[in-house]
């Protein structure tokens, strides 16, 4: 078994690689921000290798205290808006699309902030051209909210911490500088496991990288047991928004033989 090459991976993927050795250490998923999101952090605030000593973890602390609001946080939020105050904050953005039938009208897009319990606020086009993820599961991301004059409030500027759009052409050629068993202990990685632990096998790998197979064949379906928590279910509805999943506390016989798009029986 080879040992897995982190200079290779920084070498051609440059700024887009993060170390996941950080993580653990940090505390920040047990506070409920995102594995990508919580990555996406400590590369930017404390870069470094190993685990994070008291000084950064005190430093990775104020910021998530800072920038990370939470619900109790709305009304402080709303009224440094009204104030005429600029808030930063980070949070999961999603964009919908309210139809009015009969108004003569082309509705707007509007925003939502889930955490905050605000809807209804205006957005750019430009960033929804920029970042269409936002039309579907939302993404999370840097935001910068503001209060227009007529009291909505308005997402004035978003920097994503996921990838709105993905290039294909550059993925192929960042690929092509890596042997098969490199790429796979690539992947491994970045769903979150560690690929020189000694109790993955090239068969266990080969097991665990099965799990995405239904994202890459047509009719292939998978059907995963294990405890509650585990991260079944968060795989699948962060990967990709075609993905079909079926809660197990809500599968019944019925469903397993029903086509998810026209309803109707068969696959």
């Amino acid at each position: 078994m080879t040992s897995y090459n982190n200079a290779l991976v920084q070498e051609v993927f440059g700024s887009l690689s993060i170390d996941k050795t950080r993580l653990p250490s940090s505390g920040l998923t047990d506070v409920g921000v995102p594995s990508f999101v919580a990555e996406w952090l400590l590369d930017k605030i404390v870069p470094g290798s190993g685990s994070l000593n008291s000084i950064e973890l005190e430093k990775v602390s104020a910021f998530v205290k800072k920038a990370f609001p939470r619900k109790d946080d709305r009304n402080e939020i709303l009224y440094d808006l009204t104030q005429g105050e600029v808030r930063k904050l980070m949070a999961l953005v999603q964009v919908r699309v309210k139809l009015d039938q009969g108004s003569g009208e082309i509705p707007d897009p509007y925003a939502r902030i889930p955490v905050l319990n605000l809807s209804d606020c205006t957005i750019p086009l430009s960033l929804i051209e920029r970042n269409k993820m936002l039309l579907r599961q939302g993404v999370w991301g840097k935001i910068s909210l503001a209060m227009q004059p007529d009291g909505k409030i308005e997402i004035i500027d978003f920097d994503p911490f996921q990838c709105s759009s993905v290039d294909l052409q550059a993925y192929a050629e960042c690929r092509s500088k890596f042997t098969t068993e490199q790429w796979r202990d690539l992947l491994f990685c970045s769903i979150g496991f560690n690929p020189d632990h000694p109790n993955y096998t090239d068969e266990a790998k080969t097991w665990i990288l099965a799990r995405l197979l239904p994202l890459v064949e047509s009719n292939f379906h998978i059907m995963e047991l294990a405890p509650k928590g585990t991260g079944k279910s968060f795989v699948f509805e962060n990967i990709s928004s075609k993905v079909a999943l079926i809660s197990g506390g809500k599968v019944t016989p019925a469903q397993l033989f029903i086509n998810g798009k026209r309803k109707k029986l068969g696959c």
